[in-house]
């Protein structure tokens, strides 16, 4: 795989609500194009990342590799996300991550 160069990937705060949303959609079996769509739909700031990550998805690439060529993921969350799919815990894997995001975030932000 190459390497790609984000921009700027999502603050945490960001993250930790798109891995809730897709935790939540996985777990009501709701396909990856379609949680994206949704996002879209509700006017998410990652929007434009999303809808990009659309065409990746469409062409079989899988959620985490779609999630990073467009910097929505970094290089950690597509590890992680990795697990999740081929173990088939995705909505777990989206679950802890927004919950450890969320308890990491009042000592990040009090620096």
């Amino acid at each position: 795989m190459s390497k790609v160069k984000h921009k700027q990937t999502p603050d945490i705060t960001q993250l930790a609500d798109l891995y809730l949303h897709l935790a939540r959609m996985e777990e009501a079996g709701i396909s990856n194009v379609l949680a994206f769509k949704i996002l879209i739909e509700t006017g998410s700031k990652l929007s434009a990342k999303c809808y990009q990550a659309i065409t990746y998805l469409k062409s079989g690439r899988s959620i985490a590799e779609s999630g990073y060529q467009v910097g929505i993921f970094n290089q950690l969350d597509r590890a992680l996300i990795t697990v999740g799919e081929i173990s088939g815990v995705n909505s777990l894997i989206f679950t802890s991550s927004s919950r450890g995001i969320m308890e990491i975030k009042p000592g990040i932000l009090e620096r």
